[in-house]
């Protein structure tokens, strides 16, 4: 199937048209203008009938049971002739569900802008989501209102796929499907690439935080490989190719749910959503230890302004600052440490795997207007423009969209190889740079993942050590440089 041109184009978040951008995600002058690539789905090989009718003919689930939140895909067969009495009716039965608000309780909700009809599927395509610990409650209400019969298709991923598996058998008779979670991720980000070109964009650093634009953009052979930086309650860090195979190079345990549960024990925030709308009016430098804190100004020798992070946080130590923190600045300056140590990785990584794409997914970004923003900058700072982040609109739904592709059996996927499936097992006790650079990266991601070893911001925090820049054995230090301090049209070196 030829793939047809595509313009990119740009919206505000309430989908009002901004100006035509070129490939980089920046502004066009004179108007639109041809992209010069095509829409190209190199993620995974479509089955050859993919232009048939879709032959399923049952409504299904897809879910991504993450630590922190469950997300629900729903696909609903389009209306067919001549349907049965009882499919019209459980039609009916399920609509009511999905549009009472009372349905996600108060910590859920039914995510409308998301939806889409899907020529390509044959139906309407449906997306909620809810905290995990609430998945008990979740299955009670799904029995109450008899939605599911043993029979429903219904396709999991995440660790909750497993956890929860038994108790759904037992309380709603569903045996569910298990999908591997990092191949339903890349099927996630592939269908939706290819459903239109609205879904993966770039940010201005400078006004996104403003004003919100997102300048869409296709994904053109020359990104791949490119590196996926899933940030969900921690962090995986993929290398993903042309014909759809992907390796785990990395990943942190200092995530979404640590910013979460920081935020609450902080601030007494009780939803992720409260937490960002307390980061959105903090200022960290409050909280924060700079080098100014330290030297009394900038530290010339080794070019750092005296506005850079010399301490996410390390004002804290002191009492009186303590006693008067605000919780807006704490939460503020939790989701900057948070970003800026998953930036830091992502641009590490991307370097060691010789990628200049990076994107950057997950229900962190949700909503999270700072963070992406930060990430922009940092990528193309410290890559000197060589690297650009994007994100992508569905943004945490993609795993749970790629089980409930699984589901429908409409994708054959390459498997992934054997030699990529993993990253290598860390030392036990890592003393020094080894002999193979894979290996040596695996280490300080592991040392930076587990102590916190060399911490760095687009802030920037303190320099990344001599050691960590050894360990790269890339031969181009500069580029591996993560003392940068932000600039102020962010909203102030950090």
């Amino acid at each position: 199937m030829t793939a047809p041109p595509s313009i990119t184009a740009s919206f505000t978040d309430d989908g009002a048209a901004a100006p035509s951008v070129d490939n980089d995600g920046l502004p066009l002058p004179g108007g639109a203008k041809q992209a010069q690539h095509l829409a190209f789905d190199p993620l995974a090989v479509l089955n050859p009938n993919e232009d048939a009718p879709p032959t399923w003919t049952q409504h299904c689930f897809g879910m991504d049971l993450g630590g922190t939140l469950c997300k629900l895909v729903y696909f609903e067969k389009a209306v067919q002739p001549r349907e049965t009495d009882a499919v019209k009716q459980f039609r009916i039965k399920m609509r009511k569900l999905i549009d009472d608000p009372a349905t996600y309780g108060q910590t859920g909700l039914r995510d409308v802008d998301f939806e889409f009809d899907s020529k390509r599927l044959g139906g309407h395509v449906y997306f909620a989501q809810f905290e995990t610990r609430k998945m008990l409650d979740v299955i009670a209400m799904v029995r109450e209102h008899q939605v599911v019969s043993s029979t429903t298709p219904v396709c999991a991923t995440g660790g909750g796929a497993r956890k929860y598996s038994e108790k759904i058998k037992e309380v709603l008779g569903i045996t569910i499907s298990h999908c591997d979670e990092l191949q339903s991720l890349i099927l996630g980000i592939n269908f939706l690439v290819k459903q239109d070109n609205t879904e993966a964009y770039k940010v201005n650093h400078k006004t996104f935080e403003a004003d919100g634009i997102r300048h869409y953009v296709g994904l053109t052979r020359a990104a791949f490989p490119y590196l996926l930086v899933n940030i969900g309650s921690g962090v995986s860090i993929l290398k993903v190719y042309r014909d759809g195979k992907h390796e785990r190079v990395g990943g942190t345990s200092l995530g979404g749910a640590t910013f979460f549960g920081l935020c609450c024990m902080l601030t007494g925030c009780s939803t992720f959503q409260e937490a960002l709308q307390l980061a959105e009016s903090g200022n960290a430098q409050n909280i924060d230890l700079l080098v100014e804190d330290i030297y009394g100004g900038d530290y010339d020798e080794f070019n750092l302004p005296g506005s850079t992070v010399a301490s996410s946080l390390g004002k804290l130590v002191l009492p009186e600052v303590r006693e008067k923190a605000d919780k807006r600045d704490l939460a503020r300056a939790v989701l900057e440490a948070i970003t800026n140590n998953v930036g830091a990785l992502a641009n590490l990584h991307a370097h060691a795997q010789n990628t200049q794409e990076i994107i950057f997914a997950g229900n962190f970004l949700r909503n999270n207007k700072i963070s992406k923003a930060r990430l922009a900058y940092a990528m193309g700072y410290w890559s000197k423009g060589k690297r650009h982040a994007m994100f992508l609109r569905h943004e945490g739904y993609l795993g749970a969209f790629g089980a409930l592709l699984n589901q429908l059996g409409l994708f054959d996927t390459p498997a992934t190889s054997p030699q990529r499936c993993a990253s290598p097992a860390p030392p036990p006790h890592p003393s020094g740079p080894s002999k193979h650079p894979t290996d040596s990266l695996q280490a300080l991601q592991d040392r930076l993942a587990a102590a916190d070893v060399g911490s760095s911001t687009p802030g920037p925090t303190a320099t990344a050590s001599a050691e960590s820049t050894a360990m790269l054995e890339s031969g181009n230090v500069s580029e591996c440089d993560q003392t940068t301090p932000v600039p102020d049209d962010t909203g102030g070196a950090q």
